[in-house]
């Protein structure tokens, strides 16, 4: 099996044996969008502890009804999905625009380079992309030397 069916399989082997606890670490950074989907309707109906740790906010939001966090020494519990976590934490929510809003800026105050004058620019002298040597026998004298 290739190592992404491998995991799959134990996935879902896991799955379907009895557990109480689940502790699933970044479970679907190899999955696709169908096994990603049944792994959400899967752990949805799960009727024990779902332990997870995962990048992935939509699949948070889908498959957690209540939200653990660790922030400075302390454990805090909310109850509701990642959506709604995020909407009662405005600071939270400052933080997370803030990453897009600063790159907006960073963007809008960027230096515009208009790539078809920098072409032509750089065929003035003799048409050749830079770095690129007009001998087509480059190196031929030297390999000739070794013989």
């Amino acid at each position: 099996l290739v190592l992404v069916s491998h995991d799959r399989l134990a996935l879902c082997a896991m799955l379907l044996s009895p557990h109480n606890v689940l502790f699933l670490d970044e479970v679907t950074n190899h999955l696709d969008i169908q096994a990603k989907q049944t792994l959400e309707d899967a752990l949805r109906h799960f009727d024990g502890t779902l332990v997870l740790v995962s990048h992935d906010r939509y699949f948070v939001s889908q498959v957690c009804n209540t939200i653990w966090t660790l922030d400075d020494g302390n454990l805090d519990r909310f109850d509701g999905d990642y959506a709604s976590y995020i909407d009662s934490k405005t600071d939270l929510q400052l933080k997370v625009t803030g990453r897009y809003v600063d790159g907006d800026r960073k963007i809008d105050h960027a230096t515009f380079i208009d790539l078809d004058e920098l072409n032509k620019e750089s065929n003035k002298f003799g048409g050749k992309a830079p770095g690129i040597s007009g001998r087509k026998n480059k190196g031929v004298k030297n390999a000739k030397r070794s013989n």
